[in-house]
């Protein structure tokens, strides 16, 4: 089933047809992360993984008005509410602890610009015994065959991702 789907992907990619909303909602996001990446030179901040920075590109707000992170962690962080707003100073932590953790091995990670880790990996905040190494592997290989599909579509028809629309 998901090889059809695949191999569907990519042939409607390379005639430069229209994807029916599921193969899109499946396949398109992560192939164009491929497309639309930026090359070094332009990067003008590092952010190791491209996941997504909380309160800013993520905000669970619970029926009680108290910020969290995101959804998919357990809601026993607070950073913010409705009445004070964000707390700034926690999220800095977080996120420099994040950071301090990731970045030596981010760093040289063939696969950094495409990566999808984050926070919400770890199931609860424990920085100290959260090993990222079987997810890492897990990430490598789906972005490599992403990259494999990418090439394949390309090229057949080098044109084919112009039309998508990049968030």
């Amino acid at each position: 089933f998901y090889k059809k789907i695949h191999d569907d992907f990519v042939n409607t990619m390379k005639k430069g047809e229209a994807l029916d909303m599921i193969t899109e909602a499946i396949y398109l996001e992560d192939i164009t992360r491929i497309h639309s990446r930026k090359e070094f030179s332009d990067i003008k901040y590092f952010l190791p993984t491209a996941m997504c920075i909380p309160g800013i590109d993520s905000l669970f707000i619970s029926s009680g008005g108290v910020f969290h992170i995101c959804e998919k962690l357990d809601s026993s962080l607070k950073i913010g509410d409705l009445n004070s707003g964000l707390d700034i100073d926690t999220l800095c932590e977080i996120l420099m602890r994040w950071y301090k953790k990731q970045y030596d091995s981010c760093i040289q990670c063939w696969a950094m610009n495409f990566c999808s880790l984050c926070l919400a990996h770890m199931k609860n905040l424990d920085f100290k015994s959260f090993d990222v190494t079987p997810i890492c592997q897990n990430m490598k290989s789906e972005v490599l065959s992403d990259m494999i599909t990418y090439c394949t579509i390309r090229e057949t028809n080098d044109k084919a991702f112009d039309s998508v629309v990049f968030i």
